[in-house]
């Protein structure tokens, strides 16, 4: 899928079963392809959107936030 020519592909943790031991592998895809990994990470946790940051993903999404509280919380965390 990183050579069909998109700009970004969406990596969905929340609602399938990729786990963090499956990212270096699965970005390794992502190298030199020019395509943006995004992942959909499954909470609004610091530790998993820090660590996806830390992986080198060009962004996240985060589910289930519902006030501006929560947004802050997922910005501090990346």
């Amino acid at each position: 899928m990183t050579h069909l020519g998109f700009d970004f592909l969406v990596l969905d943790m929340q609602h399938c079963e990729l786990t963090q031991g499956d990212f270096p592998a699965v970005l390794g895809a992502f190298t030199s392809s020019g395509v943006t990994p995004v992942v959909r990470v499954p909470q609004n946790d610091y530790h998993i959107i820090n660590w996806m940051m830390d992986q080198g993903v060009g962004a996240v999404m985060v589910p289930m936030v519902n006030s501006a509280a929560e947004a802050r919380r997922a910005v501090e965390a990346a």
